[in-house]
C-alpha cells in the first residue's frame, strides 16, 4: 500500500453528538475572513471532506470541525464545521465540543475559564468547568427570538424562516420515550414534522416529570435524522414551550435528557415577551484519536454514504 495523506483528527462527543475535529492535514485556506475560506472549501474541498465524513472512515450523521487560525483578535481559534452531506454553519453543540478538546490537548489557554470560538457566523465565548484537574462542564448561553403558536397537544415554534420546530407531547401520541421503541418513535416524528412543514424539525416530548424539572426528548431534524444529544436549539424551544405554560420562570434550571441517555442543564437566564436567552451546560468526553491514511489504489478512498440506512 501507498499512502499519499495522513489525516489526524479527535473524535469527542457531547450527550451522545459526535464531532470528528481535523487536528492536522488541513488544506491552506486563502482568504482573510473566515467566510472566504468557507467559501475556498465549499468550491475545492469536498472530496475532502467526503473521506473524512463519510463510509468507510465515518457514517451518515457524522459531523466535522476544521481547526483553523483565528481571523479575529477578540477568538483563541476558528472552527469550520461540516457532516457528511455538505459544509455547515456553526452549531453549539460542535463549538463547545471544539472549545473543551482544544483546551483538553492544551492547544488554547483559557481567559478567566472561558474559550473564545470564532465561526463563520459569530464569535462564541465558552465556559469551561474544570475540576480535579479535568474539564467537569462546558456552558454556553444562546439568546433566541421566537414566535410559539400554543396547543396543549402539539405547539409549533420559530426561531426564524429557516428554523422551526413542531413538539408533540408524547402522552397525546400514545407512546413512550424509549429506544426499544425508536422505530415507532420515529416515524412519529416524521408523520408530526410533516405535517406542519417538510421544512420543520420535529420534537416528541415527554413531559411528566417537568414540576420536578425534568423531561425528555426525541428531535428529529428536518433532514430525518434523529439527533444523538438533547440538541441546543430544540432544548430552546422546550423551554419557550414551558415558560408559556408557566412551569418554568426566570432563573430556574431543568434537565433536559435524550433518547440516548444524553442530557444538558438548561438554565432560563433571562425572559421577555418572545425573547430569551437560555445557558445550555453539557460534558464533553474525547473518545478516540486517528490518523487517517488516504491510498489512491483504494476504489473507496473518496468515501460512499448508503442513503436512509
Amino acid at each position: 500500500m501507498k499512502f499519499v495523506k495522513a489525516i489526524t483528527t479527535v473524535d469527542a462527543h457531547i450527550a451522545g453528538e459526535p464531532l470528528r475535529l481535523i487536528m492536522n492535514g488541513v488544506p491552506l485556506l486563502k482568504g482573510h475572513t473566515l467566510q472566504e475560506k468557507q467559501k475556498e472549501l465549499v468550491e475545492n474541498y469536498q472530496a475532502f471532506r467526503r473521506i473524512i465524513m463519510q463510509e468507510p472512515r465515518g457514517h451518515a450523521a457524522m459531523n466535522g470541525c476544521m481547526i483553523v487560525p483565528p481571523c479575529s483578535e477578540k477568538a483563541d481559534f476558528a472552527a469550520l464545521f461540516m457532516d457528511a452531506n455538505e459544509f455547515i454553519s456553526s452549531t453549539e453543540e460542535f463549538v463547545m465540543i471544539a472549545a473543551a478538546v482544544m483546551v483538553e490537548m492544551g492547544n488554547v489557554q483559557m481567559k478567566n475559564d472561558v474559550v473564545a470560538v470564532e465561526t463563520i457566523d459569530r464569535i462564541f465565548p465558552v465556559k469551561i468547568c474544570i475540576e480535579d484537574g479535568e474539564i467537569h462542564s462546558v456552558s454556553l448561553q444562546k439568546d433566541c427570538h421566537y414566535e410559539l403558536q400554543y396547543n396543549a397537544s402539539q405547539s409549533a415554534i420559530s426561531f426564524g424562516p429557516n428554523e422551526s420546530y413542531v413538539i408533540s407531547h408524547t402522552k397525546h401520541l400514545g407512546v413512550k420515550l424509549d429506544m426499544d421503541e425508536f422505530i415507532e418513535l420515529k416515524s412519529w416524528a416524521h408523520t408530526t414534522r410533516t405535517s406542519l412543514s417538510s421544512e420543520c424539525s420535529s420534537i416528541l416530548i415527554d413531559a411528566k416529570q417537568i414540576e420536578e424539572k425534568r423531561f425528555k426528548t426525541m428531535v428529529q431534524k428536518k433532514n430525518g435524522l434523529v439527533s444523538r444529544s438533547p440538541y441546543v436549539r430544540a432544548t430552546c424551544a422546550c423551554l419557550a414551550l414551558f415558560r408559556e405554560e408557566g412551569m418554568l420562570q426566570e432563573g430556574e434550571s431543568v434537565q433536559h435528557e435524550n433518547i440516548t441517555g444524553g442530557t444538558y442543564e438548561a438554565k432560563l437566564m433571562k425572559y421577555t415577551q418572545n425573547e430569551m436567552t437560555v445557558q445550555i451546560t453539557g460534558r464533553v468526553f474525547i473518545t478516540g484519536m486517528h490518523q487517517f491514511l488516504l491510498d489512491p489504489s483504494d476504489p473507496l478512498a473518496d468515501g460512499f454514504i448508503i442513503v436512509g440506512s
